[in-house]
């Protein structure tokens, strides 16, 4: 239906630069990766367990936020903190 209603000007969609490993960033330190999931982990559970601990999925998700942004995992592109210079009081 969708497609009908809004047709594509383009034949085909490029996708050449969404390949694995095509991206020109480092890859992550292992911390980080770990940080990641164990939060994914730990936020995922804490939904599908609502009904026992009683903590709202609003609160829940949450979590990530804080987690990524105490451990500076979110990076300056991402609105986190990390590569910010600090100033020097003269």
């Amino acid at each position: 239906v969708l497609a009908r209603q809004y047709p594509s000007s383009k034949s085909r969609l490029d996708v050449s630069g969404l390949a694995a490993g095509s991206s020109d960033a480092p890859p992550a330190p292992r911390w980080e990766r770990l940080v990641v999931g164990m939060t994914l982990t730990v936020t995922v559970g804490m939904w599908l367990t609502t009904e026992y601990h009683g903590i709202p999925t609003a609160a829940v998700s949450f979590l990530p936020i804080v987690v990524f942004s105490m451990t500076g995992v979110l990076g300056v592109a991402q609105g986190g903190r990390r590569g910010r210079q600090r100033r020097r009081h003269c």
